[in-house]
């Protein structure tokens, strides 16, 4: 499968937006800030730019983006100010120099690449030292795995793990782990997206938020 329109349309029912609330990104950006709250931030996997449109208006961020799906970065040009530096390729492919980044965030994108040692190497030398890596990733483990086994319609998930595999494999690669929460998660009868982060909830949420520095 490619990752132009029609994957959005497939993935997200043509309901990317509604998918990816304000509220939901600025609850993702607080956190980062908590870790990071100012200097150059890459959002790989930006798709329509929603998040940088949230670090954007913050104020606090020089701000770049990448995303695989040359469709998905022609809408983020649309709708994101003209001084985010916006680039097509995935994590390996755009041009940034070693250690140009305080933060890089990848939101629900580490699970479709298929080298994960590699993708681990390339963030490690796009952050500068001690920078933050903020991620991502559902889960399939606990008492709702089967549903979010049941409820992923995405053929392009390359690694259905349980959410102690990727503490474990983020602090294999050469990352200290800082803070991981849960995330809930819902799209209501195509209505209404609920989104909550959480500590008491982790061991049994569809997905986690994990923020690491590099060693």
């Amino acid at each position: 499968m490619d990752f132009e329109r029609s994957y959005f349309d497939d993935v997200y029912g043509g309901d990317y937006d509604r998918r990816n609330p304000r509220y939901k990104m600025r609850r993702l950006l607080r956190t980062v800030m908590r870790f990071e709250d100012g200097g150059r931030m890459l959002d790989v996997g930006c798709a329509y730019g929603a998040y940088l449109a949230e670090a954007a208006a913050s104020g606090r961020f020089e701000l770049a983006g990448t995303d695989i799906s040359e469709h998905a970065v022609d809408v983020a040009r649309q709708r994101l100010p003209d001084a985010v530096d916006l680039r097509p390729g995935g994590l390996f492919d755009a041009d940034f120099e070693p250690g140009s980044f305080d933060a890089v965030c990848m939101f629900d994108v580490i699970e479709h690449i298929e080298d994960l040692e590699a993708a681990y190497a390339r963030v490690r030398e796009l952050l500068r030292p001690r920078g933050l890596f903020a991620m991502s990733v559902p889960v399939y483990d606990g008492p709702l795995g089967p549903l979010v086994q049941a409820l992923d319609k995405d053929p392009t998930h390359l690694h259905k793990w349980p959410r102690g595999d990727w503490i474990d494999a983020t602090a294999r690669n050469g990352f200290d782990v800082m803070h991981w929460a849960g995330l809930f998660r819902y799209f209501l009868a195509g209505r209404r997206y609920l989104f909550w982060d959480t500590l008491v909830g982790r061991s049994f949420c569809p997905a986690i938020l994990v923020l690491a520095r590099p060693r």
